[in-house]
């Protein structure tokens, strides 16, 4: 379900001009200047937490919150809760939480009618810092004054009227569980105690990394032996080992055979080990990352986003100055901007540059001088992290680059001139993309022959993948693997799905527990053969 978040006056957004975006699964990018609020907005989830909490679950707390007013002090992880308020007007906070796909009321035993609700607002008075809760049913809000409030198990008796609060105590449970990672990462190393938002640094966090690679909890052992295998395939070390050093007050590492201290090496490997550790033991549904780009090079950029997509239940939100970062790994891209008269806003950004811009834009030239030499031309940004994951089991990660053609926007006719131009830049260009058969012998619908014909005119091999699409090459093993027991792998030419339990965004986790021998004999693993 995706979840519409609203903010009204809190901290640079005005009611006037509110922030809006949607929370769904897979990365969600803001794109923006400086001190345009794209940090405020990854803040919120830390700041709202406790409010998040209180929604997740039967309480006295929650039924006080929708009837009358009710002290918010301590809600704020912030040192003044006056910071949280808009200061370019006198108005009271508020916070909307929106349910995209309505419940339709049911009827349950042929008694009560059940119904859901639609949204969810929190308010928050400037002047007392009193807040409440009001909710609102297919977007009418219930009149709680007129009806005492009666909660029985995950229901709420509003008079006459029954509301099944499971699916909100689902959502907020998710929204509380994040874990929010700041920027200046290259000094989190060197912190002597404590944490840094939701990192643990300094000597919490040695001792955690201790407790859980020598624990005895199995589980944990196994955990960091992954992360440390993670972390040498992305820097391509031929051997890695992480410790914590004699004295209890760094890390030493084994690379290639050579000791080293943590503090001696680049800032870019220390926040790798510190962050991706901090994130595997924390389990958070989303995690907030604060320029994921800082102090790595452009290659380095994806992989730190995809590593930490890997340990993140439901997404990755990020803030970010790199265009190319954003567009390359994210479903969802929202431009954060000042405006001439000084309003904060947020858009979502859905027009596509050219391909030969875009290639500019992800830092094309500085992956060539590292020896990437093939340009790999895939249908959209689920497919960039899936195909990463399948070059990855080819030992191809270093060498190709993977480019979106932003889905059905380009699989047509039109490509054709950009692929030439593409050419010109770079000759050694492969082409992948769906079929979209609903059988065996169908033919190709019109756009995908047409793109094919163009690739054909650039000189471009293009592959049309045998079956539907990517996601109809996953196994049934590894699609319960990630999933659980209840799913099932799709057939060759089945659609996925809306109720299918998983979707695109969860395409490269399960293709990442595929082995490389499932997919061989394949007219994919032909393919990343030939690549």
């Amino acid at each position: 379900m995706d979840i519409i978040i609203t903010l009204k006056n809190y901290r640079c957004f005005e009611d006037t001009k509110p922030a809006r975006f949607v929370l769904q699964n897979g990365f969600t990018s803001f794109i923006g200047v400086n001190n345009a609020g794209k940090s405020s907005l990854l803040k919120f989830f830390h700041e709202f937490r406790t409010f998040f909490d209180l929604l997740s679950h039967p309480s006295g707390n929650l039924i006080k919150a929708i009837e009358k007013h009710e002290r918010s002090r301590g809600f704020w992880a912030v040192s003044d809760e006056k910071e949280a308020f808009c200061n370019l007007n006198d108005r009271d906070l508020e916070l909307e939480v929106e349910f995209r796909e309505l419940f339709s009321p049911r009827v349950e035993q042929g008694e009560n009618e059940i119904h859901f609700l639609s949204k969810v607002v929190i308010t928050v008075s400037r002047r007392d810092l009193t807040s409440r809760v009001t909710l609102f049913i297919d977007n009418k809000k219930v009149d709680i004054n007129e009806h005492s409030l009666d909660f029985r198990g995950t229901q709420f008796n509003i008079g006459k009227l029954v509301v099944d609060m499971l699916p909100v105590f689902e959502t907020f449970s998710l929204l509380k569980n994040t874990l929010y990672i700041g920027p200046f990462r290259n000094a989190i190393n060197s912190v002597a105690a404590g944490s840094y938002f939701d990192i643990q640094t300094g000597q919490s966090f040695l001792r955690a990394w201790d407790d859980y690679k020598t624990g005895s909890k199995k589980e944990r052992n196994e955990a960091i032996f992954k992360l440390t295998e993670e972390i040498k395939s992305v820097f391509d070390f031929k051997s890695l080992e992480i410790n914590t050093s004699p004295n209890d007050n760094d890390l030493q590492l084994f690379i290639n055979g050579k000791s080293y201290t943590l503090s001696e090496l680049g800032a870019g490997l220390a926040q790798f080990i510190i962050v991706l550790a901090n994130v595997a033991m924390k389990e958070a549904s989303f995690i907030l990352i604060d320029e994921p780009e800082l102090s790595l090079h452009p290659k380095l950029q994806t992989e730190f986003l995809r590593a930490l997509g890997i340990y993140a239940k439901e997404g990755v939100l990020f803030a970010t100055h790199s265009m190319g970062l954003a567009r390359a790994s994210s479903q969802r891209i929202y431009s954060v901007r000042v405006d001439k008269n000084g309003t904060h806003q947020v858009n979502e950004i859905e027009q596509l540059p050219s391909l030969a811009e875009f290639l500019g834009e992800i830092g094309f030239s500085a992956y060539r001088e590292l020896g990437f030499d093939k340009l790999l031309l895939v249908e959209g940004p689920h497919d960039v992290t899936t195909m990463q994951e399948l070059l990855r089991k080819w030992g191809k990660e270093h060498q190709v680059i993977i480019l979106p053609l932003g889905g059905g926007s380009l699989i047509n006719k039109s490509a054709e001139p950009q692929l030439l131009e593409l050419m010109r830049i770079t000759p050694n260009i492969r082409a992948l993309i769906d079929s979209e058969r609903e059988s065996e012998n169908d033919p190709l619908n019109k756009n995908i022959h047409e793109f094919v014909k163009a690739c054909e005119k650039a000189n471009i091999p293009c592959h049309v993948l045998k079956y539907r699409a990517m996601e109809n090459y996953l196994t049934d093993l590894a699609v319960k693997k990630v999933k659980g027991d209840q799913y099932s792998a799709l057939k060759p030419y089945e659609k996925l799905p809306p109720n299918q339990g998983w979707g695109k965004a969860d395409i490269w986790k399960i293709a990442r527990e595929m082995d490389k021998s499932e997919l061989e004999s394949t007219d994919l693993g032909e393919f990343l053969n030939k690549l």
